[in-house]
């Protein structure tokens, strides 16, 4: 099984970043028309008051030629299309097959539980809104062990891995390694966060996927708390000013509390046969390993 180096890795983000920038750019651009923020902050001051200005249109023409009807037209289609949307229901494979029949009930109150635990309603209408702003929708999901309920404590090890125990001779718990039940996490990718091998010309085809996200500084150092080549690496980018596109705020903004992580997937292949993932950032790799489960 073939393990790739920082190098290699950076070589391939670079490659798929190239690949569909234009596309990326024409995406991001749509966000910006749809916030009525398709001008050049510095360009529309100008244009506004040249328009203020000028004595040969009168008010009425001035008044629509600054107006933008994109946002409201694009929350009437994510409206009819989630409006529209019928949803899912389970049903019996054979009707008449009672065993069938209750297997379908107990996988419909499943589904009704998630449905209102993981708020679908709500993501729903979020990739709806991607859909039509971006022209993509995109969600991860994978089993997160660090959400849910709190179950405890793993047990307190010395440094020599041995196990460590109390006065009463209980096992101590580590108070730094709490263990919960853990649950799906549905995570939101914007179009222009999910990069492709560049020689596929469908997403399907492609190998590998990469998913660029900034993440919080402080909540990877905590992470890796007792691993000193991780914080090295951390360390090393905190210096780092970025400049990020928010999905929310619809603009560019400078940001240096959080950190760009690249998380590459390969799909089980005769190369990876169980799958391979790498979670890195600019400087290294944080994690690696066959995809779990």
């Amino acid at each position: 099984m073939p393990r790739l180096s920082p190098s290699d890795l950076d070589k391939l983000y670079q490659e798929a970043e190239s690949a569909d920038k234009s596309v990326f750019s024409e995406m991001r651009s749509n966000l910006l028309l749809v916030a009525g923020e398709h001008y050049n902050k510095r360009k529309r001051r100008q244009f506004i008051n040249r328009l203020r200005d000028t004595k040969a249109i009168s008010e009425d023409q001035k008044l629509r030629l600054t107006k933008n009807h994109i946002g409201r037209i694009s929350n009437l289609y994510v409206n009819n299309i989630v409006s529209g949307s019928p949803g899912v229901k389970i049903t019996p494979d054979v009707d008449t097959e009672v065993q069938d029949q209750k297997a379908a009930e107990l996988h419909g109150a499943v589904w009704e539980c998630a449905k209102e635990k993981y708020r679908l309603s709500e993501k729903i209408r979020d990739f709806a809104q991607d859909f039509v702003e971006i022209g993509e929708c995109w969600a991860k999901i994978i089993w997160d062990p660090s959400k849910g309920e709190f179950k405890g404590y793993n047990q307190l090890v010395d440094e020599f891995g041995n196990p460590v125990f109390d006065e009463m001779g209980q096992p101590a718990p580590d108070v730094n390694s709490p263990v919960f039940t853990g649950e799906f996490n549905i995570e939101r990718v914007y179009g222009f966060d999910l990069l492709r091998d560049p020689s596929v010309k469908e997403m399907e085809e492609s190998e590998y996927l990469i998913q660029r996200k900034m993440v919080e500084l402080k909540g990877l150092k905590f992470r890796y708390a007792k691993d000193p080549e991780k914080l090295k690496l951390l360390d090393e980018t905190e210096d780092e000013t970025f400049v990020i596109f928010d999905n929310n705020s619809k603009d560019y903004s400078a940001t240096k509390d959080k950190i760009l992580i690249r998380e590459f997937y390969w799909k089980p292949s005769p190369r990876y046969p169980q799958g391979y993932f790498c979670i890195t950032t600019k400087s290294g790799i944080l994690e690696q390993g066959e995809l779990p489960f």
